[in-house]
């Protein structure tokens, strides 16, 4: 399978279409991850090392998958149809040059009035999803001045905070033990181990916790899936640290 490059579209074999936005590297493991956006719902960004996106789809899970990779590159030609709804559920484009995706502007074309009303639908979700600059706003501190008596409180119950047990803390996040253990652990083979343990009970809320205290995102799908491809990325930083300790 050829290389994913920017701004193009592929489909999951399970049918959702994504935009590849860039391939970065990871800062520890120097791993190739593709970097890519759905084109449906709220157009979350995802990551996934480029030897699975581009690996083939498991036969064994999937027997009944048409598609032969996990991801494939479509044409964005062939989502717009004669005056019909592609799958992103937007009118067609005009056909854009070269094969981009999106229509240059032509400044020398007269304009017509209602040019809000000629927008082609995939300029529109383009534009739904550029990563815009966030304005700077500067911070407004108000210092003050805090009464001795509450000094002391406040130092007793820090004092509390450290004599929490694992399970304290799990009851009043209103998460599994194990998960906050994830949270507290610092070492790559400990957390495997806690992904065993949780294996029987895991849910998708509790993965998108785990992958985010570990700078990570696994891509929507079946539950084990998404715990097996968390597996893998640790195991990955285990291999690191393993390195790095020689």
């Amino acid at each position: 399978m050829e290389r994913p490059m920017p701004q193009q579209i592929y489909r999951h074999f399970k049918g959702n279409l994504y935009q590849v936005l860039t391939i970065a590297i990871h800062s520890e493991t120097r791993e190739e991850l593709v970097i890519y956006q759905a084109l449906y719902g709220d157009f979350k960004v995802y990551a996934r090392p480029l030897s699975m996106f581009t690996s083939p789809v498991d036969r064994v899970k999937y027997p009944d998958v048409k598609q032969q990779m996990r991801f494939e590159k479509v044409d964005p030609a062939t989502l717009a149809g004669n005056g019909s709804l592609n799958p992103l559920g937007i009118k067609p484009a005009q056909q854009a040059s070269e094969g981009s995706l999106y229509k240059p502007e032509n400044k020398q074309e007269n304009k017509p009035e209602n040019k809000a009303e000629n927008k082609s639908g995939i300029e529109t979700v383009r534009d739904s999803f550029v990563v815009r600059p966030e304005k700077k706003v500067e911070p407004v501190i108000n210092i003050q001045k805090v009464p001795e008596h509450q000094a002391s409180s406040s130092a007793y119950s820090n004092s509390d905070y450290m004599n929490k047990t694992i399970e304290d803390e799990a009851d009043e996040l209103n998460l599994d033990p194990n998960v906050v253990a994830f949270l507290d652990s610092d070492s790559a083979k400990a957390r495997i181990q806690i992904l065993e343990r949780i294996r029987p009970v895991v849910t998708d809320d509790m993965i998108d916790i785990m992958a985010m205290a570990i700078d990570v995102e696994v891509a929507p799908g079946d539950v084990y899936d998404r715990l097996s491809d968390l597996r893998n990325c640790l195991e990955k930083v285990a291999r690191f640290e393993t390195e790095r300790l020689r």
